[in-house]
């Protein structure tokens, strides 16, 4: 039901908006978070592209996360969490996502360099926020 009311949304805005939005996958079976992402387009669109690269044999660990839920028959499924301004939001609010949900234990999708990089640079960046 969420996840309409979020595309309903997003359609509201139109298919290709110069917004941001990050988003979550998740299992299903117990509504695990396994990745974070941010995308300017649709999220659904986005979500099907992720699909067809992890079926055509993406390496990372989100291609490979995906590829073992469809093989149990399972598609993951999507929250949007935030629609922002631009696509540097949504970047700078998907990394800081992303660290929180590390902190959590979740997110297993995104432990790629890169992910890996961007989120201890937005860690970074809150903790000298943070300090007097």
């Amino acid at each position: 039901m969420a996840d309409t009311l979020h595309f309903a949304f997003w359609m509201l805005l139109g298919s290709k908006p110069k917004r941001g939005c990050v988003y979550e996958l998740l299992d299903p079976r117990d509504g695990g978070i396994r990745y974070v992402g941010n995308t300017t387009h649709n999220p659904r669109e986005r979500v099907l592209h992720l699909l067809d690269k992890a079926r055509n044999g993406s390496q990372s660990p989100l291609g490979r996360g995906i590829r073992r839920m469809l093989a149990l028959g399972i598609t993951p499924t999507v929250a949007v969490r935030a629609i922002v301004a631009d696509a540097a939001e949504a970047l700078r609010l998907g990394d800081a996502l992303t660290g929180l949900r590390w902190a959590q234990g979740c997110a297993e999708w995104n432990k790629d360099k890169a992910s890996i990089n961007r989120a201890e640079a937005a860690l970074v960046c809150r903790l000298k926020r943070s300090q007097p």
